[in-house]
Order: structure tokens, then sequence, then C-alpha cells
């Protein structure tokens, strides 16, 4: 996930194949984003709400990209163009980061965005 310009946008890639959701996005304050990856499908969060959706980004599970994880910095060694690895740092704070090992629902994430 990043965010450039007016823009944010999630991505998931598996063997080189990378999907990507975007939004508008103009938000100085604080605000809770969430992504969500589940039997294929892509789906983006800002503040509790879906603002984006691939229902069927080519793959069903994230298995073989060999790329480790990223926080606060888009890119990795197999990255595409748009994900490069010349740094793409976030200019900003993230707080109260959570990795899940199940998809969470959208009651569930509404719930985690009105938490803070």
């Amino acid at each position: 996930m990043r965010i450039i310009d007016d823009t944010i946008e999630a991505g998931t890639i598996d063997d080189h194949n990378l999907v990507t959701i975007e939004s508008s996005f103009t938000k100085t304050s604080w605000t809770h984003i969430a992504v969500v990856f589940e039997s294929g499908s892509l789906t983006l969060y800002v503040d509790g709400d879906e603002v984006a959706s691939n229902p069927d980004v080519g793959y069903d599970t994230v298995s073989n990209h060999g790329d480790e994880g990223a926080i606060g910095r888009a890119g990795g060694s197999h990255s595409q163009d748009i994900w490069d690895t010349t740094g793409n740092y976030f200019e900003g704070h993230i707080d109260a980061t959570s990795i899940y090992s199940k998809a969470l629902s959208p009651e569930r994430i509404e719930r985690l965005a009105n938490e803070y």
C-alpha cells in the first residue's frame, strides 16, 4: 500500500504478477486504512468504508513472490516499476499496524476504524 499525490494504492503480487487498486485520497489527519486479500479478491478500506476493490486478481493465494513485506516503503527485489526499489518512503506517521493471518470481515474493519 502507498500514498502518492492524491491517491492511495494497494497491491498484491504473486509470481511477478502485480495487481493494484486505488482510490482518491486527500486526508491530512489520522486515517484508518485496511487492505484485505481473500480468495482472489483485493479490497481497500478507508475509515471503515470500502473505497476500491478487484474481485478477481487472477490468483487465489500469494505464495511465490519472493519479496519481503514492507510497511512505509514500496519496493522489493521483484517489484514492477510502480513499486520500485529506490525507496518510496512514506512521509508521515504510521501507528497501530496489524497484520492478520485471516481476512477480516467488513464489519470488523468498520469496528476497528471506529476504535481509534
